[in-house]
């Protein structure tokens, strides 16, 4: 595994395994729903949302279909202390260069764009609604809330 820090202080980690066809990038960013305060909650969650939802240049439509033309698997999730943005791909340098150019653009030129703003709004308390409904995971929230109470 190959580790270089950026220019721009992101951190680059590169493993190359021999015979793989296919290669997945992933953008982690240090913000989670533990790292959120009062009248914040679901900011992360909604945001990594909004990732999908076009840039100044790109309309969702466009970001889409150029990974569907590449073969492209892209998606996001949000965790405790992170969010990922994240491609598996045919390896091959084009279609890295491309997939690496639009996740930067997804990750650092996203728009809100008013008329997704809240659909979005509502998929996401939908989503959190189905979590506090899941025993087991109010469990690990409560746990997680015990262990970390101070938001430290």
């Amino acid at each position: 595994m190959v580790k270089k820090l950026l220019k721009n202080n992101v951190t680059l980690l590169v493993q190359q395994m021999k015979g793989c066809k296919s290669a997945s990038i992933g953008f982690y960013f240090t913000v989670g729903s533990r790292l959120e305060k009062e009248g914040e909650y679901g900011i992360s969650h909604f945001t990594e949302h909004m990732l999908f939802k076009g840039t100044s240049t790109l309309t969702t439509h466009q970001i889409a279909c150029t990974f569907d033309r590449m073969g492209a698997y892209v998606n996001a999730f949000t965790e405790r202390e992170d969010v990922c943005l994240y491609s598996t791909l045919p390896a091959s340098n084009k279609n890295l260069k491309t997939a690496l150019g639009m996740m930067c653009a997804m990750a650092s030129d996203c728009t809100f764009p008013q008329n997704e703003f809240e659909m979005e709004r509502n998929v996401v308390l939908s989503e959190i609604s189905a979590v506090l409904d899941d025993d087991e995971e109010s469990a690990i929230d409560c746990l997680a809330a015990s262990l970390w109470h101070d938001g430290d």
